[in-house]
């Protein structure tokens, strides 16, 4: 006997089609069943029963197309590209509320109405030996993936399958009850557990995932990809799993014991600051070396403060940073213009008498021929080079401007005069206006050489 035609079980009515037998002939199951309990046929009864019904399960199973979960392990796991992967975890947590909330809450519906006049224990095994090998599949899946090897990018599916094993929770204790299904429902908790327990230590140990990292650094002092790649990373755990995360530290801290949620992320940041300051030793240039950690530091800073990363953290954490992405900038503007405004320095150049003129006039020769020297030199340097931040840049060009520019008109001022008459002097030793001085400044940092 087979039920009402209906849609293809993955429709939107595949509980229909699982559950609804004409009132008739489900009053009529019931009578037949009742009369063969005891009898040498109720058995082979259960038996057509269960075959009937498990047929209709595996076709709606091979509907779902749950194949991929064939013969998985934590080995295999770990062979298949993240890209795959994502996809698997993706579907396993779709299916598994279509299998739990409408396959087999269906089922249970079904047999409960069937076999009501036998009692709850048949019924209940019955289910159980319907949904058990096919719930196993799905809970292999998810112990595989959580004993699998750790990686970074593996929190995000971890969480996203807590989520949907939190959503089907209620369900399984609902539809998997009775003592015949207690261990369908003692695994699901355990795997549950398992998920909590990877995610935990999928992010407490990013930081030491962070000290093996190798990349090289950029020629023109460009943010790491790694330290965007990791303020990221934390930011979009935040905004897609806000409560979920948090939700699964706690219970993972109240078992291992780790630090909370906030000194998680602390530790993690601060072990990229660290790292950064270590790269920034490759760089041969001390102001280029400056302009790298300005970069890196005003990046983290940034996120941080415009992210839920911000009031985890709190202000001081915040502070405490930008204070060091002030001190690199004044530490650059050091490195990387005082051997260029030290040409400019006055000693030497007082006096009134002819001959302290002309040796004032000599002075001030060298003096502007090694400044311009020095600003080419430095100039060419620093085209190279990189703030991608347009307000640090523009906070950066204005600082190096205000240094530079007011002392080379001053100097000129003051000294201009002692070139005047001697046109080859003005043109020789003069080469920059501070006019364009100041464009040439303002055209740093951009990227563009």
């Amino acid at each position: 006997m087979t039920p009402q035609e209906g849609e293809s079980p993955t429709s939107s009515s595949e509980l229909d089609y699982l559950v609804r037998y004409p009132p008739e002939v489900l009053q009529r199951l019931q009578v037949i069943i009742t009369k063969l309990a005891g009898n040498a046929h109720y058995n082979r009864c259960i038996d057509a029963y269960q075959e009937i019904r498990g047929g209709l399960c595996d076709e709606s199973l091979q509907a779902l197309g749950v194949d991929y979960m064939d013969n998985i392990t934590p080995e295999s796991v770990n062979a298949i590209s993240w890209d795959e992967l994502q996809e698997m975890i993706q579907k396993w947590t779709e299916q598994l509320e279509v299998v739990v909330k409408m396959l087999y809450a269906g089922e249970r519906r079904l047999a409960r109405q069937v076999f009501k006049n036998v009692g709850q224990s048949v019924w209940v095994e019955i289910l159980r030996d319907l949904a058990a090998p096919d719930i196993s599949l799905f809970l292999r899946f998810g112990e595989s993936v959580a004993a699998s090897e750790r990686s970074p990018e593996k929190l995000f599916k971890l969480l996203q399958m807590y989520e949907s094993m939190e959503r089907c929770d209620h369900s399984v204790i609902q539809v998997f009850d009775g003592q015949a299904c207690g261990e369908i429902r003692a695994r699901y908790r355990e795997l549950l557990k398992q998920v909590v327990y990877a995610a935990g230590k999928t992010f407490w140990e990013i930081d030491d995932w962070i000290k093996d990292q190798q990349e090289v650094v950029a020629p023109d002092g460009r943010v790491m990809r790694l330290c965007s790649w990791v303020v990221n990373y934390l930011k979009y755990v935040l905004e897609l799993f806000p409560e979920t995360f948090s939700t699964v530290l706690r219970i993972a801290q109240s078992w291992e014991g780790a630090g909370a949620q906030e000194k998680g992320l602390a530790t993690i940041l601060e072990t990229m600051e660290r790292l950064v300051e270590a790269r920034a030793k490759e760089y041969q240039d001390p102001a280029l070396r400056h302009i790298f950690l300005m970069n890196n530091m005003y990046y983290i800073r940034n996120r941080v403060k415009n992210s839920e990363l911000g009031p985890l953290l709190g202000e001081n954490w915040i502070s405490d940073i930008g204070r060091k992405v002030s001190q690199n900038t004044l530490d650059y503007q050091r490195e990387g213009w005082q051997r260029v405004l030290q040409h400019l320095n006055r000693e030497g150049l007082q006096g009134s008498s002819s001959s302290s003129k002309s040796a004032s006039r000599d002075l001030v020769r060298q003096r502007l021929r090694a400044f311009s020297a020095a600003f080419d030199e430095t100039i060419q340097a620093q085209s190279k080079w990189i703030i991608p931040e347009p307000d640090l840049r523009d906070g950066t060009l204005a600082a190096i401007t205000q240094m530079v520019v007011p002392a080379y008109r001053s100097f000129l001022g003051h000294f201009g005069p002692l070139l005047e008459g001697r046109l080859r002097d003005s043109d020789k030793y003069i080469k920059h206006s501070p006019e364009m001085v100041e464009t040439m400044i303002g055209d740093l940092f951009t990227g563009n050489s």
